[in-house]
This record gives structure tokens, C-alpha cells and sequence, in this order.
């Protein structure tokens, strides 16, 4: 009986193998010819279309596309939306927002400052292009940072409404998981002496608050829950 059992499970397995070999599993979708996966997040997926001919940098660095850049339904694969491409002087950033639904344009070829333009998949408009020297999504996407000059600015991402300028000395050290607060810090001056000062953007104040770390030395801890420090 326990020999009997043993063929029959291994003809089983002999069977399921050879249907393998046979009849391959087939993809729920696929993706169309030249157009490549970019980020993916739990139920999303952002893709472009690329030239076929040249080969691109996708690690962080600006990408030519020469078609529109997708978000997909993970499960199904269908578009939800599509930002159409700028043409041949603008790339895409490599750092969309963790939802996915805020797109990073940039055009570095008219000055030595990168021109930054926000894409807001979810209702296909795109900011008014900016020249800055930086910029970064907090982690809900909500608020962008942009630094066009002596001021950073944290904007609402789909409205482009400002919400606080921090001078460009401090440097961001934090956003909430929650996009609720930013933390800055920076070095200060007075009497001779140097220290650090922080300056803190809370969202539900709309306001930002001001405090000197005690003591040189001192350091910006923030706790797991991102939410304290």
C-alpha cells in the first residue's frame, strides 16, 4: 500500500512537471514593446516608453522618453492615467512620489539651474516650470520641496499653494511619514559664538517654530514612529 502510494505520487509529480515543460503558465499582462516598469508600489505601477536605440540610466538619473509615462493597475495591467512627454529637452526624474501620483520633470539645458515642473497624474495638470537647485517629495506625496533661491519652499504638490519658505541655510532633516511636519537645521551666530538652530513646519498650524539645540554637539534624533524626535 505504501509503495502504491509513492508511485502515484511520484507519476504526479512526473505529470504536473511535463505540463509544465509543455503548457508554460502565462502572464496575467504583459507590457507593449519599449515600454519598461519605473517604480511599483502595492497595487500600482508607473512605466515609459523609452527610445529603443539608447540605452537608459533609470538609478536616479534623468531619463529621455519619447512617449507618455504610464500608471498601471498592478493586477490588471490597465492605464489609469498617462502624462504625455515634453519633448526631446525634458526628462523624467527617477523620484516619483510614494503614491505614485506626483511626477518630477526636469530641463537642465537652458541654465546651470535644473527647470522643475510637477505632474499630478490624478487630474493630469502640471505646475508652472520653476528653476531650482533642488527638490523632494515628502513621503505621502502631499508636499514637495523646491529650492529656487535664498528660500526653500514647501508646496502643496497638487495645488502648488505655498505653504512655508525656510531660508536655504538650513538644511531638511525630516519629514513626517504623515507629511504632517518638516524638520530643519542650521548653524546660527550671535555673540561671537556658533550654534544650531532648528526650525520646525507643522501643517496643522500651518506655522513654523524656532529653538536652538543645548548645547555644541547636539544632534537631531528622530524616534520610529517618525512622528517625535
Amino acid at each position: 500500500m505504501r509503495i502504491r502510494r509513492i508511485l502515484w505520487l511520484g507519476l504526479s509529480a512526473l505529470l504536473a512537471w511535463g505540463l509544465y515543460l509543455y503548457l508554460p503558465p502565462k502572464p496575467r499582462w504583459t507590457l507593449p514593446l519599449h515600454e519598461v516598469p519605473l517604480k511599483a508600489n502595492a497595487t500600482r505601477l508607473l512605466t515609459m516608453v523609452l527610445d529603443p536605440v539608447e540605452t537608459p540610466w533609470l538609478r536616479g538619473l534623468p531619463v529621455d522618453i519619447v512617449g507618455p509615462v504610464n500608471l498601471r493597475d498592478l493586477r490588471t495591467g490597465q492605464v489609469l492615467a498617462s502624462a504625455p512627454a515634453l519633448g526631446k529637452d525634458w526628462d523624467l526624474i527617477n523620484d516619483p512620489s510614494r503614491d505614485l501620483r506626483f511626477l518630477a520633470f526636469r530641463n537642465f539645458r537652458e541654465s546651470d539651474k535644473e527647470t522643475i515642473s510637477i505632474h499630478d497624474l490624478e487630474t493630469g495638470k502640471r505646475s508652472t516650470p520653476i528653476k531650482v537647485d533642488q527638490h523632494r517629495f515628502s513621503p505621502g506625496g502631499t508636499v514637495v520641496l523646491l529650492t529656487p533661491d535664498q528660500n526653500h519652499r514647501l508646496l502643496n504638490s497638487a495645488t502648488g499653494r505655498l505653504l512655508a519658505e525656510i531660508p536655504a541655510r538650513y538644511s531638511l532633516e525630516h519629514f513626517a511619514s504623515d507629511d504632517s511636519w518638516a524638520l530643519f537645521t542650521g548653524p546660527e551666530k550671535e555673540g561671537g559664538e556658533r550654534y544650531d538652530r532648528w526650525l520646525l513646519w507643522r501643517r496643522d498650524r500651518n506655522a513654523v517654530s524656532q529653538g536652538a539645540f543645548p548645547g555644541k554637539g547636539s544632534m537631531t534624533a528622530i524616534t520610529a514612529d517618525g512622528r517625535t524626535g
